[in-house]
């Protein structure tokens, strides 16, 4: 299986790096197969260097590799944006295990190299290593506001915006998506049979995918991805009942996939019901009624679990990112959404993410345009004021300098009036000598 291969080749990776550390802890430097009588014949320049150059390139690899798997055994990629913040590191580990190489390999031919070779080696590492930390920051902070008038950052994008890819990309990037998400960590013959299902979904021929899927589900059952793909094959066909059957039982087979998000597929099923039943349900109600004031320790209690503020907002985003893939607006459900997700961001991330998720609301038909107008234009207004607020600090801060620099200025005329100092020699030999003929 692909993810058994994955692990395998993760501890295959792991156990080579930290051989060396073993086998200098053991007192066998490369090419020694007997211990060290002592300590001090272990600590030889060469062992030294392989052991910490190989606990930097093992820890590097483990960080890049956790951002692979999730809890689970759910094989992830790096378009999930929670995955980023484990792998944010790893540019500064790779600039630590470049920079500290490149000493080893100087240490080795020190006797050989000049001033000025070792001057150059240093400063291109070192250069190395800032681009990649820098570009490592770039990449995955973007700066904003909090709701209270401080700095804030979100990571990689605003959520909006990234939901907006997903709605535009291709029938080829949305196939990739979806297979990506759904399908099982291994490439048997089900998983072939299975691609076709998803394939007939995305071409409009859903009777023709739930035959498939009922054939897999019959030879291979308990498959997490037959049911979930069953479920939205229903919900696209319209069987909304059925869908909410394979949905949840998805969830039984693995409650943690979809980053454990599948809860609120079940809710939006539930609200489509409604919906079906009373075409005005959103009108009034929320899939999420988000309580009176939303902050951070908030918690909402949904089928019988509490949930956070955090955990919300990235339910919302993992299910609308996949169901923007098909869904095009107007869509009362994910207008709803998106509403409930610009009101969480706007109280535990910055405003900036909130107003473009409520311009992505209105964009879906959110009923109430007036209320999310009334809230961009407060959201808008905050920013206003946080900008002047800047503005006239700077400008305070620039006028103070001015002062700062006349004032000191002025101070030093008077000291050299007063001969506090002197600008040369000279000058100072010669104010001596006048002192000593008019004491």
């Amino acid at each position: 299986m692909e993810q058994e291969e994955t692990e395998v080749t993760e501890k295959d990776g792991v156990r080579s790096e930290w051989g060396v550390v073993v086998r200098f802890l053991e007192g066998k430097d490369s090419g020694q197969d007997a211990p060290a009588t002592a300590w001090s014949e272990t600590l030889q320049p060469r062992s030294v260097n392989l052991a910490s150059s190989a606990i930097l390139r093992s820890l590097c690899f483990l960080l890049f590799n956790s951002s692979s798997t999730t809890k689970g055994g759910v094989v992830n990629h790096w378009g999930d944006r929670s995955i980023w913040r484990f792998g944010r590191w790893c540019p500064l580990c790779f600039s630590a295990v470049v920079l500290y190489e490149k000493s080893v390999k100087i240490s080795h031919c020190i006797d050989t190299v000049t001033p000025f070779q070792l001057h150059k080696a240093t400063m291109k590492t070192l250069l190395l290593s800032i681009i990649l930390t820098l570009h490592a920051h770039a990449c995955l902070w973007l700066d904003g506001t909090t709701i209270d008038g401080k700095e804030g950052r979100v990571e990689t994008d605003h959520t909006a915006n990234l939901l907006r890819k997903s709605r535009d990309m291709g029938t080829e990037d949305r196939f990739d998506t979806l297979m990506r998400n759904r399908s099982n960590a291994s490439h048997d013959a089900s998983t072939t049979r299975e691609t076709e299902g998803v394939e007939k979904v995305f071409d409009g021929k859903y009777g023709d995918a739930l035959s498939i899927f009922n054939e897999i589900e019959s030879k291979h059952p308990g498959r997490y991805s037959t049911a979930v793909n069953m479920g939205t094959a229903y919900e696209l066909q319209g069987d909304l009942e059925q869908a909410l059957k394979w949905i949840t039982e998805g969830i039984r087979r693995n409650s943690e996939s979809h980053f454990g998000t599948e809860w609120l597929h079940v809710e939006i099923l539930k609200t489509r019901i409604k919906l079906r039943e009373d075409p005005g349900y959103l009108q009034q109600n929320h899939i999420i009624e988000p309580p009176n004031t939303v902050s951070r320790s908030s918690l909402i209690q949904i089928g019988g679990r509490s949930y956070g503020m955090n955990e919300i907002a990235d339910a919302i985003f993992y299910q609308l990112r996949e169901r923007m893939i098909f869904v095009k607006p107007p869509d009362p459900v994910v207008a709803d959404l998106l509403f409930t997700l610009g009101e969480i961001e706007g109280r535990i991330k910055i405003v900036e993410s909130a107003i473009k998720s409520f311009e992505l609301a209105n964009e879906y038909g959110f009923p109430h345009r007036d209320v999310i107008t009334g809230k961009i234009e407060r959201h808008e207004q905050m920013l206003h004021d946080r900008e002047e607020m800047l503005r006239y600090r700077k400008i305070g801060l620039i006028s103070g300098a001015v002062l700062a620099i006349a004032a000191f200025i002025l101070f030093l005329i008077s000291a050299w009036r007063n001969k506090w100092f002197f600008l040369s020699r000279a000058a100072y030999l010669k104010h001596r000598r006048e002192k000593a003929l008019h004491p």
